[in-house]
Order: structure tokens, then C-alpha cells, then sequence
């Protein structure tokens, strides 16, 4: 299971005739993705169908009441997206927009890119390479936080870059190891909340000499739904993810996922079998991760790894470009056809996630069709993506 292979295949493409050039263009952006039920997936499609952030946003009241939301649908405001570009150049804070300059080349081909990412210190230190995810757990026994804090300071003096969640636990020890040379802290919540708050001596050190990341809004408080978006941005920023100590049920086996599905490697440490906490890591060596004792083995799989092409030419949606081509009219899907349509793909779908193509395949349908009904339905909280390939009901 973690043993990797494949190159990154799960990219999305993005136009970068969209890239926000002026001040104008930067708001609704912003206003786009703040948007409800508006995810990177989501934000994606809609570009790629519309070419324009403006034409998107006209449309997005429309493509809700037709997926069956019979609110009035909320488009964020202006004045909102204004005030939250102020506060975060209020807190210190640079916002970036994918495919821009300053955006991190590694997150472009995520299969669901983060579209914003406000940026707290260094913004170079983020298209540095090789850059190693350490994660672990928050309740970190004294030899394996040693281990992280030990192996981070190995790692940037082999000049690597450390990426983590500034967590309790094995992330705040691989923060402290790599301190000096500057390490990458990604939050669940806004650039500007320190979480845990026993960490804040921590957050300072990392914008001194480092950076500090976030998706979120300026001023967002930590809730756990954040946490798995969080964590698809520590893999996806890095070269490799080294777990160190995590249980059978550990968040960090989803960041392992996240990372085994971005084409990232997967290094693990082993534990004691009788500990509870090393249950993870141990699972993790059966199903094929990598086995780590020292900095060196890490840099022996990151170089090896290197030599290939990780990153692919930007597909159209894979096989599917002339689906959302720019040459094609837009879809009129205002009939009764085409409601019955949306019935059935909601009967389709459940709380496990289901493939597009599966989808197609029973309903015998045009996937541009599918695909903007599907649209349609996730805009209006029906259902929502669970990859680019895959939908499921929303809870």
C-alpha cells in the first residue's frame, strides 16, 4: 500500500489565463473560493468551464437553485474578500493565489490544490527543495520526540527543509530541530491563530526564520474538520513524509495517505510491537513504507526518488480536455430531462464516495454533461467531491 512508484498523477489542471493579474481580478478571486460550497475541485471546474472568475461568480446563484437549493445561495461579498486582504496585510501576512509566482510549485499538482494560501515569514523557503514532512503524535513518548528533534536538525544540515503542523507532540519536535535553518509550519486554522497556545513561543520562532501557512481565512479558528484539508498540505508541499510514532487510528495515517496519493515518498521509524503508539508505524512497514533509522536514509530514498520526473504536463482533466474545452456552448440544463437527470444521480451517490464514471456509465450520458450537473449539485451542498474523480452525499 505505501509503496510508491507512480509519479504524481492526480493533478488538476489550472488555466493560466485565470491567474488574478491586478487588484480587481485578486477580489474575486478571493470572493470565488470564500464562496459557499465552493472547494479547489469545485473552484477548478468552474474555471475551466467559464475561463472568468467574474463569469463564475455571475453564475454561481443559478447553478445552485438548479442543483436544488432553494436558499438564497451566498456569494462572499465584495467588501468581505476587501476586509480579508487588509487583515492579513494587518497581521504581516502575503497572500498567494495558484499559479502565481510565489505559489509553491510542489502543491500545483495536488489533486485539490489549496487556490489561496496566506504566507507568515520567508515565502522563498516554500519552492525550496527537498522539502520533508515530519508528522506523529501529539502524545510523543521522550525517545521518539528526541528522535524528531534529532533527525530535523540532521535533515536541514544535509539542506533539506522541514515541513510540519506545529502540533503538540512530534511536530513541535521537528519544528524545534530545524528551527535555525527555518522550517514550514501548516495550520488548520488562519495564519494568525496559535494553535495549540502553548506553541506560541514556537509560532514567533518559525516566522523569524521561517514561514507559516494556511489555507483559511485571516482569523479562522481551529476546527477539526480543518485538520485532514491541513494535512493534504503537509504532504503536498513536501518531497517526502516521515511519520515518526503514530497509533493504528492516527491523523497521521491520513497526512501517509494524502501523501502515497500525491505520488510522495512515505518513510516511517518502527517502534516497540508493544506499544500502542508505534502501531501505526509498524502497519505502515508491513503495507510497504519505507523503513527509517537515520537522516541518511532519508536522503538516500529523497535523491533516489529525484532522479525521476515527478512532475507531469498539465491535462485537461486527464482524458477528458474536449469535455471542458472553451470552444464548446454552455449547457442549458433547465428541463424536466435533465432534473430527472440530477434525481438520479443523487440516488446514485451515497456517504461512500462513488466514481464519476461509474456515474457515466449508467446513465449513458455526455460527461460534460455529468459533469456540469454534478456541478450543479455540489454547488447547491448536495453532494461534494471527495477527489477529482469522485463524489459523495454531503453529511
Amino acid at each position: 500500500m505505501f509503496h510508491n512508484n507512480s509519479s504524481l498523477s492526480h493533478s488538476l489542471p489550472f488555466p493560466q489565463c485565470c491567474v488574478p493579474s491586478d487588484e480587481k481580478e485578486k477580489i474575486d478571486f478571493l470572493r470565488l473560493i470564500r464562496s459557499d460550497n465552493v472547494g479547489p475541485i469545485t473552484f477548478i471546474r468552474l474555471l475551466c468551464n467559464f475561463r472568468s472568475v467574474t463569469k463564475a461568480l455571475e453564475a454561481l446563484p443559478e447553478l445552485s437553485k438548479k442543483g436544488g437549493n432553494s436558499k438564497k445561495y451566498k456569494v462572499c461579498s465584495q467588501i468581505d474578500a476587501i476586509q480579508e486582504m487588509e487583515s492579513g496585510l494587518k497581521v504581516g501576512a502575503t497572500l498567494s493565489f495558484i499559479g502565481d509566482k510565489l505559489y509553491p510549485s510542489q502543491l500545483f499538482h495536488i489533486y485539490s490544490p489549496p487556490i489561496v494560501l496566506w504566507v507568515k515569514g520567508y515565502t522563498d523557503i516554500l519552492q525550496h527543495e527537498p522539502l520533508i514532512a515530519i508528522v506523529g503524535s501529539r502524545n510523543s513518548s521522550a525517545i521518539s520526540g528526541k528522535f524528531a528533534f534529532q533527525i530535523a536538525g540532521e535533515l536541514v544540515e544535509n539542506g533539506c527543509r522541514i515541513v510540519s503542523g506545529m502540533a503538540r507532540g512530534i511536530d513541535s519536535s521537528a519544528h524545534w530541530g530545524a528551527i535555525n535553518h527555518g522550517t514550514i509550519a501548516v495550520l488548520a486554522g488562519g495564519v494568525d491563530f496559535i494553535y495549540p497556545p502553548e506553541n506560541t513561543k514556537l509560532y514567533h520562532e518559525i516566522q523569524e526564520h521561517g514561514a507559516i501557512v494556511s489555507e483559511m481565512p485571516i482569523g479562522m479558528k481551529v476546527h477539526q474538520r480543518h485538520f485532514p484539508r491541513r494535512n493534504r498540505i503537509i504532504s503536498g508541499l513536501s518531497h517526502g513524509l516521515l511519520v515518526i510514532e503514530a497509533s493504528e487510528k492516527s491523523g497521521s495515517l491520513i497526512t501517509a495517505q494524502y501523501a502515497l496519493e500525491q505520488g510522495r515518498e512515505v518513510m516511517t521509524v518502527p517502534g516497540h510491537p508493544l506499544d500502542p503508539r508505534a502501531g501505526g508505524c509498524n502497519q505502515m512497514i508491513r503495507e510497504g513504507a519505507t523503513l527509517i533509522r537515520s537522516a541518511s536514509d532519508i536522503m538516500e530514498v529523497i535523491d533516489s526518488s529525484r532522479t525521476a520526473d515527478l512532475i507531469p504536463e498539465n491535462h485537461l482533466f486527464d482524458n477528458s480536455a474536449h469535455e471542458w474545452s472553451n470552444d464548446l456552448p454552455a449547457i442549458d440544463t433547465n428541463s424536466k430531462e435533465h432534473q430527472q437527470l440530477r434525481d438520479k444521480i443523487l440516488s446514485l451517490c451515497n456517504y461512500t464516495p462513488v466514481e464519476i464514471d461509474e456515474i457515466i456509465r449508467i446513465l449513458q450520458i455526455p460527461a460534460r454533461l455529468a459533469n456540469t450537473l454534478i456541478l450543479e449539485l455540489n454547488l447547491a451542498g448536495n453532494i461534494i467531491y471527495i477527489s477529482k474523480s469522485k463524489v459523495a452525499l454531503k453529511d
